[in-house]
C-alpha cells in the first residue's frame, strides 16, 4: 500500500468580518476586544505586531468539520459514548491518568477504523496520539505580512492600520422598566443600561492565505480529509461570534502531491467506516 503525502494551499475570502479576539488579560478593556496580533520582524528588521489567525483556531475549526463528518456516518447520536471519546472527536481530548491506558495496538486500531483520529490525532486514556495533518497559521494579505506570505498576493496589500476595522455592538437591542411595559430603545449614555462593546475586526473582502499538509495517510484518509477542505470551502468560518454573523468564508484549495498520488472518486471513506460501525463505536467505548 503506497501511502500519500500532500500540501493544499488554501487561499480565503472574508464574506463577513472576522473576529479573532486577543486574551481578555491581554491589553485592553472590558468592553473593547483587540484582534489576536503576534510579533514579526519585518523585512528591513523592524519588530512589529499584526494580526493574525492562529493555527490552532484553524485546526479547531477543521477538527469539528471532520467530527460532523464522521458524526453523519456513524449515527452516534443516541450512542452513550465515554466524554473521553467526545472530547476526542471534537476538540482533540484531554490528558489525564486513567486506569486503563491506551495500548500501541489500540491506538493503531482506533486509527484505521476513524479517519478522524488518524488525521487529527488527540489525547485519551493516558495517551497523547499524533496525527497526520499539519497546520499553518491564516495570514491575512496585508503590507506587513507581504514578504512572509506563502504565495503573492492576490491584490494590493494594504498596511495593517487600514487593514483592520472596529465594530461595536449593545448588549441588548432595547430594554423595559418593568415587564408591563413595553420595549423601548434608550439610548441616552448617561442613563441607558444597555451596554455597548466594540471589537477589532478583519473587515469583509479581506483575503487571507495559509495551507495544511497531510503525510503518509491511506487513500481513505486523503478521501476524508479532502471531504473537510470541501466542506470549508464551502460553508467553514473563522474566528469567532458565527452566530451574530461574523467568520462566513469561501476558499479555493489548490492540492500539490509530494508522495504517491490522490484517491479516484471510488474511494469512499464514507462507505468504508459505515461498515465497521459497530467496531468503530466498540474502540471509541473504551476511551477512558
Amino acid at each position: 500500500m503506497t501511502l500519500l503525502s500532500v500540501q493544499f494551499d488554501i487561499d480565503i475570502l472574508a464574506r463577513s468580518s472576522i473576529v479573532h479576539r486577543e486574551d481578555y488579560s491581554a491589553v485592553g478593556t472590558d468592553n473593547f476586544a483587540l484582534f489576536r496580533r503576534e510579533k514579526i520582524i519585518g523585512p528591513t528588521g523592524e519588530v512589529m505586531q499584526v494580526p493574525i489567525v492562529s493555527g490552532s483556531s484553524f485546526r479547531g475549526i477543521l477538527r469539528r468539520i471532520g467530527e460532523a463528518l464522521t458524526a453523519a456516518v456513524l449515527d452516534y447520536e443516541d450512542t452513550a459514548l465515554p466524554i473521553p471519546a467526545a472530547h476526542l472527536l471534537t476538540n482533540g481530548g484531554r490528558l489525564a491518568k486513567s486506569a486503563r491506558p491506551l495500548t500501541d495496538e489500540e491506538e493503531r486500531r482506533l486509527k484505521t477504523l476513524l479517519p478522524q483520529v488518524a488525521v487529527f490525532g488527540g489525547a485519551a486514556s493516558g495517551r497523547i496520539m499524533s496525527g497526520l495533518l499539519t497546520v499553518g497559521k491564516v495570514l491575512p494579505e496585508i503590507a506587513e505580512l507581504s514578504h512572509l506570505l506563502p504565495r503573492p498576493a492576490r491584490s494590493v496589500t494594504l498596511p495593517a492600520v487600514l487593514g483592520i476595522a472596529e465594530e461595536s455592538f449593545s448588549h441588548l437591542s432595547d430594554h423595559r422598566t418593568s415587564t408591563a411595559q413595553s420595549p423601548n430603545a434608550d439610548l441616552d449614555e448617561n442613563s441607558s443600561p444597555l451596554g455597548r462593546f466594540g471589537v477589532e475586526t478583519l473587515p469583509a473582502g479581506t483575503r487571507l492565505q495559509s495551507w495544511v499538509r497531510l503525510t503518509n495517510a491511506t487513500a481513505a484518509q486523503a478521501a476524508f480529509f479532502r471531504d473537510v477542505l470541501a466542506a470549508f470551502a464551502t460553508r467553514g468560518h473563522l474566528g469567532g461570534r458565527i452566530a451574530a454573523g461574523h467568520g462566513q468564508v469561501s476558499a479555493t484549495v489548490t492540492e500539490t502531491v509530494q508522495r504517491g498520488r490522490l484517491p479516484d472518486t471510488g474511494v469512499d471513506w464514507a462507505e468504508e467506516l459505515g461498515t465497521h460501525r459497530d467496531e468503530a463505536i466498540a474502540a471509541l467505548s473504551q476511551l477512558s
